[in-house]
């Protein structure tokens, strides 16, 4: 089957790096992120995230203790803002759409008061990032699944894994999945 010039299209936006300065490609990115996740249940609000694009240096400042981090958010209160989300420059839009899914998982746990282990956390936000990254079409998306499949993280491999797994005893329905990562974070 050929692919039509508005999948060429689709697939060379994904594959474009995001810098600092593409606040356009950003507001996209967060907007078609926060249909997504609607689409399955996770409703986030993105006029409650203060969304900033920093370079290695600066995220290395935010989080010493982790290397090669690629987003980060933490829970704030700033002029009707309730969470903040760092965004590694230079990036894929793709990846960095992977990114965003994965921070508004974190947002999305905070907001409805979900409190999990790290590896269901983290593993939770990966499997919405995997979500997101298979919703797409993009060659660099289907490479970033695969490695996110055998990432042998014991919190983000591992807990990727597991949630798939709970995902599948939940007969791959979302609705079912979300009430039981609920449940579970009660």
């Amino acid at each position: 089957m050929a692919k039509s010039l508005k999948d060429d299209e689709a697939e060379k936006l994904n594959d474009s790096i995001v810098n600092k300065s593409d606040s356009v490609k950003l507001d996209q990115i967060i907007h078609k992120t926060e249909l997504l996740l609607s689409n399955i249940g996770i409703r986030v609000n993105s006029e409650y995230i203060i969304f900033e694009i920093v370079d290695q240096k600066e995220l290395n400042r935010l989080k010493p203790e982790m290397r090669d981090v690629v987003g980060l958010t933490c829970p704030i209160y700033v002029e009707g803002k309730f969470h903040k989300i760092w965004l590694l420059e230079n990036r894929t839009y793709i990846h960095l759409m992977a990114v965003v899914a994965h921070e508004m998982g974190h947002t999305w746990c905070r907001d409805q008061r979900i409190n999990l282990s790290q590896i269901e956390e983290e593993g939770l936000c990966e499997f919405i990032a995997y979500y997101v990254l298979s919703t797409q079409l993009s060659k660099l998306g289907n490479a970033w699944k695969e490695l996110m499949l055998i990432n042998p993280d014991p919190v983000y491999g591992d807990g990727l894994r597991l949630m798939i797994k709970k995902f599948e005893i939940c007969k791959r329905s979302w609705p079912k999945f979300l009430a039981f990562i609920k449940l579970c974070g009660r």
